[in-house]
């Protein structure tokens, strides 16, 4: 994980942004089986997915704990599945793995990229429409803006007519942080249950839908109401400390930082020490932790 400066990038008095997702990539899913076979493996429902509709989602150890997270959307016939560029390597080999006898062809598509747009204070944003360019509402939440996924040239045209600001990506990946949303460096691989990451919450699980890898575990910690861990928006006296940072309470580790930038940050946390005073940093740095609005604990 890697610590960022602080810089927000916005443009005074303009109130819509777009920016090209630099760090994330894409994993095409081709065949006859492509649904079928998604649908046996990832945390949502693929039968949800429309034309002008995507889906959030995970592959997870059959332990529950999230190996990838991502989005899915159909674009002519082939699901698109827009990931953390850092993972999509790996992303594709393990849906490789899983594949048998399936008449599927997995493989990552270079020539894709992602971007967003977004209104600063959040609200709905008109879908653009194009020629092999799939557009889609953030289903974490719908201020998150429009996601759009398509060739470098399409998308690069689409930004290019956006009557606002073009910006660089880490201005979103705070926008979307100040909502405490851990991003995909926040959920390393094998690391953290799919419900202590929000995926209940942020439309990332079907509890209603068939089995998938992983589906007992969730189910259970669903019904048992024993998510143990959540991610809350820590506000600190000085600069956020490097993700992984223990946060203590008299003495006691009961979370630890992620990403940030300046003086807040995301915090994986205990649900039932979160509420405690004086919690700190190792070194004394006195911090306060802020529920995110989406949470439901």
């Amino acid at each position: 994980m890697q610590y960022e400066p602080e810089y927000d990038g916005r443009a005074d008095g303009v109130g819509a942004f777009a920016a090209t997702l630099t760090e994330r990539a894409v994993v095409r899913v081709t065949g006859p089986d492509r649904k079928t076979f998604l649908q046996a493996l990832i945390t949502n429902n693929i039968d949800a997915l429309s034309s002008d509709r995507g889906l959030y989602a995970a592959l997870l150890t059959p332990q529950g704990k999230i190996l990838f997270e991502f989005f899915v959307v159909e674009l002519d016939g082939e699901l698109l599945l827009d990931c953390a560029s850092i993972h999509a390597a790996a992303l594709a080999a393990r849906l490789a793995l899983y594949r048998l006898r399936a008449q599927v062809e997995i493989a990552l598509a270079p020539q894709m990229q992602v971007a967003v747009l977004w209104l600063e204070k959040g609200g709905d944003v008109e879908r653009p429409s194009g020629v092999r360019l799939a557009a889609f509402v953030d289903p974490r939440l719908a201020d998150l803006g429009v996601r759009l996924i398509g060739t470098q040239d399409v998308l690069a045209h689409t930004v290019g007519k956006v009557d606002g600001a073009v910006v660089p990506p880490i201005v979103y990946k705070n926008f979307v942080r100040l909502r405490g949303l851990p991003d995909s460096v926040d959920l390393p691989p094998d690391s953290v249950f799919a419900l202590d990451a929000g995926l209940e919450e942020l439309s990332g699980v079907d509890f209603k839908k068939g089995c998938y890898v992983g589906q007992e575990v969730t189910a259970r910690m669903k019904h048992r109401a024993n998510a143990r861990k959540r991610f809350f928006l820590a506000e600190t006296q000085g600069p956020v400390p490097q993700p992984g940072t223990p946060i203590l309470s008299q003495g006691r580790e009961i979370g630890i930082f992620g990403t940030g930038n300046g003086m807040k940050a995301l915090a994986l946390v205990r649900v039932d020490h979160w509420t405690e005073p004086n919690l700190a940093t190792p070194l004394g740095q006195k911090l306060k932790l802020v529920k995110p609005e989406w949470l439901n604990i």
